[in-house]
C-alpha cells in the first residue's frame, strides 16, 4: 500500500496540529500552576505602648546625639565586647569572635549625614531626616547585636558595620579591611529595598534582593559662549529630555528576573512571562510597560545636573546608568546626531565599571533568603539588578557574596503622596530587629564540610 502526497501531507498537518495542541496545553497548565498562591499586603500589627515608648526614646538619643556618644549610651555590651574604630569619612564597628571558624560578616550602612538633626514622633512613626534606612537602619543593626550579646555573651560570628557620610563614601574602610586581607563570608550593601504594589505595578509587596550595580558614566556637556552656546547648550538638553534615546535591551539575565516576579502577575501576562522564548517581542513590551523595576536594569537612563556658565562657555554634567548591556560606545553612538545637531562638545570625566553579580545558588544566598523568608513574611522577594546610584561599589573586594538589601520597608503614605516627609513605622522598626538578629543566629551556624568556594 502507497501514500499518496495528499495523505502524507494530511497525516504531517494532524502531527502539527496535535503537538501544537499538546503545547498549547501544557504551556496553560504551567502557566496556572506557576503562580505565587496570595498577594502579600504589609500589615501594621500594633506594638505594646512600652515598645513604641522604648524606640521613640532609643531613636531620639541616636539621631539627635553625636554617633559615637548614642552608640555608648544605647548599646554598652556591643561598646564593651566589640570596639569602635575611627575615619574620617565616618566610623567602623567591630566585634571579633576567637573561633578559627567563625564567619565574617560586613554590613555597610551609607548615613545621609553624621551630625544630629531634629526628629519628630507621632504613635506610628519617627519622622524627619535620616530615619527611613541611614541612622534607623543602624539602629536595628546595633540593637540586634546588644539582644544577641545580653542572651548569650557573645556572637559566634565576627562582624563589622561601616557607618559612614554618603558623600564621602567608603572607600577608606574598605581600603582599610583589604590591605588587612580580611574576606567576607557575606556582606549586606547598600541598594536593595521593600516596595510597594505603586512602585512595582505588582499585586504584592516585594523585597528585592540587589545582586548586582550596572555600569556608571558621568559626561561633562560644553558649549563656547559665543554664538548662542547657552541657548545651544539648553536644546540640546530638551531635546535629550523628550527623546526615547535608549530602549529595553533584554537578555537570558533579564528572562530569569523577570520569572522570579511572574508569579505575581495575571494569568494573562503569566502566560507571556512563561512562555517567552516563544514569544519575545510580546514579552519584551510587557517587562518594559508592566515590570518597570525589573526592567530599569535592561534600560539605560541619564540625569542632569545643574546648568553651570563661566567666563567663555556653558556646561552641564549628567550621569548615565548603563543597561545591562550596553557600553559607553553606545551611549556615544545615542547622543551623537544631537551633539552634531547643536554643537555641543562632551568629555567623559568619570566612570563606575559594573560590578559582579553575586551567585543565587550560592549557599551563603539561599542562607539569606530563608532568612528573609521567615522575618518579612508579608512580601515575596527576589533577586534583582540596581541600576542606580550606590556609594559602595568597591565592596565586592571584600568577598563574592554582596547583597544589597534593607529590611526596613518605606510607607504607604509616603508612597500615596500623602506625606512629602522621612518617616519609618515602629513596626518597621521592630521587624528590621528581628530580621538581624535571626541572620545572626543564622550565620553562627558553620557547617564545617561546606568549602569557601560553596558558601
Amino acid at each position: 500500500m502507497y501514500l499518496s502526497f495528499i495523505d502524507v501531507f494530511v497525516v504531517v498537518i494532524i502531527i502539527l496540529l496535535v503537538l501544537v495542541v499538546a503545547f498549547i496545553s501544557f504551556a496553560l497548565l504551567r502557566t496556572t500552576f506557576y503562580k505565587n498562591p496570595y498577594i502579600k499586603a504589609i500589615r501594621k500589627p500594633n506594638l505594646s505602648s512600652g515598645k513604641v515608648d522604648e524606640y521613640q526614646k532609643s531613636l531620639e538619643t541616636m539621631l539627635t546625639n553625636r554617633l559615637d556618644k548614642a552608640l555608648l549610651d544605647l548599646f554598652p555590651n556591643a561598646m564593651i565586647k566589640g570596639k569602635l574604630v575611627y575615619f574620617k569619612s565616618g566610623l567602623m564597628y567591630i566585634y571579633r569572635n576567637n573561633e578559627i571558624d567563625a564567619m565574617n560578616i560586613l554590613v555597610d550602612v551609607p548615613l545621609k549625614s553624621l551630625d544630629p538633626n531634629e526628629v519628630e514622633f507621632d504613635n506610628q512613626f519617627i519622622i524627619g531626616n535620616n530615619t527611613y534606612r541611614s541612622k534607623t537602619e543602624l539602629y536595628t543593626i546595633m540593637d540586634a547585636i546588644e539582644t544577641t550579646l545580653q542572651d548569650d555573651g557573645d556572637l559566634k560570628l565576627n562582624i563589622r558595620v561601616l557607618m559612614y557620610d554618603r558623600s564621602q563614601t567608603n572607600n577608606e574602610m574598605i581600603t582599610y579591611l583589604f590591605d588587612k586581607g580580611i574576606k567576607f563570608d557575606l556582606i549586606i550593601g547598600e541598594g536593595g529595598k521593600i516596595l510597594d504594589p505603586l512602585s512595582t505595578n505588582l499585586p504584592s509587596y516585594y523585597s528585592f534582593l540587589g545582586v548586582g550595580v550596572n555600569e556608571k558614566v558621568t559626561y561633562k556637556f560644553k558649549t563656547k559662549k559665543q554664538a548662542k552656546g547657552n541657548l545651544r547648550l539648553s536644546a540640546f538638553i530638551g531635546e535629550m529630555l523628550n527623546d526615547n534615546l535608549f530602549n529595553l535591551k533584554s537578555n537570558k539575565e533579564l528572562l530569569k528576573f523577570a520569572l522570579f516576579v511572574g508569579k505575581d502577575m495575571s494569568f494573562g501576562n503569566r502566560f507571556i512571562i512563561n512562555n517567552i522564548l516563544w514569544l519575545p517581542k510580546v514579552g519584551e513590551k510587557l517587562i518594559d510597560d508592566e515590570i518597570k523595576f525589573i526592567s530599569s536594569a535592561w534600560r539605560t537612563y541619564f540625569v542632569f545636573d545643574e546648568l553651570y556658565s563661566s567666563e567663555d562657555e556653558c556646561y552641564i554634567y549628567c550621569d548615565f546608568y548603563l543597561a545591562n548591556s550596553e557600553t559607553i560606545d553606545d551611549v556615544n553612538l545615542a547622543i551623537s546626531k544631537l551633539l552634531t545637531k547643536y554643537g555641543v562638545e562632551f568629555e567623559v570625566v568619570s566612570s563606575s565599571e559594573k560590578t559582579r553579580i553575586t551567585n543565587i545558588r550560592s549557599r551563603n544566598f539561599k542562607r539569606f533568603t530563608d532568612v528573609v523568608d521567615r522575618t518579612i513574611t508579608d512580601t515575596y522577594f527576589t533577586p534583582y539588578i540596581i541600576n542606580s546610584d550606590v556609594s559602595d561599589r568597591d565592596i565586592e573586594k571584600l568577598g563574592r557574596c554582596v547583597i544589597r538589601f534593607s529590611p526596613l520597608y518605606y510607607p504607604k503614605e509616603v508612597l500615596d503622596g500623602e506625606s512629602e516627609k522621612e518617616m519609618v513605622s515602629y513596626t518597621s522598626i521592630d521587624r528590621a530587629i528581628n530580621f538581624y538578629e535571626e541572620l545572626i543566629k543564622e550565620f553562627s551556624k558553620y557547617d564545617g564540610k561546606y568549602t569557601k568556594e560553596q558558601i
